[in-house]
């Protein structure tokens, strides 16, 4: 036989194999379908990871309902029905984002996105930002990579928390002690 007599054989035959298959697989059932945060606001979630206990599922990205800034990282735990456990709100008064999110070996979880910084009053400084919680959403510790700036002030409205750099390091200042290092040089 010739080549193309052959490859049309292997081609009816991987159409039937592939027919017989989807005939058998049943149509997908959907559990539950949840939406969360608030209508017209641009909340988003771009990752989700199981819990490491099995009893639900974690979802990182960003929110404009609620929080600090324009936009600003969010986790939601879900339980395995979908139903939120607890959402939390991660940033500063910029546009701050959670893109994707794991478990660590520890037990805890890690989040990756951005963390936008206004300097001089008028200039934002988006930077690489990870943080680790831990299960419960409370921040274990935060880092930012991005390149140094000069000593600048960082705009803050008063009774607002502020960050305050100087020479290629940042740390964030009040909210009753609570606050992590954002940068060290």
């Amino acid at each position: 036989m010739q080549h193309g007599t052959y490859f049309v054989i292997v081609l009816l035959s991987a159409l039937a194999l592939i027919a017989a298959a989807g005939a058998q697989a049943a149509d997908p059932t959907v559990l539950w379908n949840r939406t969360y945060g608030e209508a017209y606001a641009n909340d988003s979630a771009y990752a989700i990871v199981s819990d490491p206990g099995g009893a639900g599922f974690f979802l990182a990205g960003e929110t404009a309902s609620f929080g600090e800034g324009k936009t600003d990282a969010r986790v939601i735990r879900l339980t395995s029905e979908g139903i939120e456990e607890w959402n939390r709100t991660y940033g500063g008064e910029e546009a701050d984002t959670a893109r994707s999110i794991i478990q660590t070996d520890d037990g805890n979880l890690l989040f990756a996105g951005n963390l936008t910084l206004v300097t001089n009053e008028t200039q934002a400084d988006t930077d690489a930002w990870i943080v680790k919680i831990d299960l419960s959403g409370s921040e274990v510790w935060n880092r930012t990579y991005g390149r140094r700036l000069p000593l600048r002030r960082l705009h803050h409205p008063p009774g607002r928390k502020r960050v305050r750099r100087m020479g290629g390091q940042a740390e964030r200042v009040g909210c009753g002690g609570l606050e992590q290092n954002v940068r060290r040089g």
